[in-house]
């Protein structure tokens, strides 16, 4: 059983097989491996491009992420402080006004002010001295009607009027 197309003798006892191959038909099957494996290291160039791609955009979303919660965090914290610093002030204000009302009601005991009086030799008026006036009548001069200075122009106008 042998194969006419063929030049070699096949079987298992062969030393050396001869195989004549066709002298353009190597070349063409090289170029196309080249081919295809440019091809195929393109693709996988384009894939690798595309992975990075993704994963520099997913890196920058969650840095700017991040920076946008530490911002805020902070912004915050300075209205807490700044809060936390009025209470303060308002509990000042307030044990300041408590103190002041104390102050008052002490000055304005009527014993504090007649001794507070007498230590500064004060003297109380007497009230038949006070005058007394009766304003249910007009104790006014009539209004006298005041005539506006003329301007500067009327003054113009007045010199270059000829009935005058």
């Amino acid at each position: 059983m042998a194969l006419k197309n063929r030049s070699y003798i096949s079987g298992n006892t062969v030393l050396k097989p001869k195989v004549q191959a066709e002298p353009g038909r190597i070349d063409k099957d090289l170029q196309k491996l080249e081919k295809s494996r440019r091809d195929f290291n393109r693709r996988n160039a384009i894939r690798a491009n595309r992975v990075k791609r993704g994963i520099l955009a997913t890196i920058a979303i969650i840095g700017i992420l991040s920076f946008i919660t530490i911002f805020r965090s902070a912004m915050v914290y300075n209205l807490q402080m700044e809060y936390v610093r009025m209470q303060n002030e308002t509990r000042q204000v307030q044990k300041q006004n408590e103190a002041l009302k104390a102050e008052l009601l002490k000055a304005s005991a009527i014993d504090g002010i007649v001794t507070g009086s007498a230590s500064l030799e004060l003297v109380s008026e007497d009230t038949s001295k006070a005058l007394v006036v009766d304003l249910s009548h007009d104790n006014f001069l009539p209004d006298e009607t005041v005539m506006p200075e003329p301007g500067f122009l009327e003054k113009i106008m007045a010199f270059l009027d000829p009935r005058a």
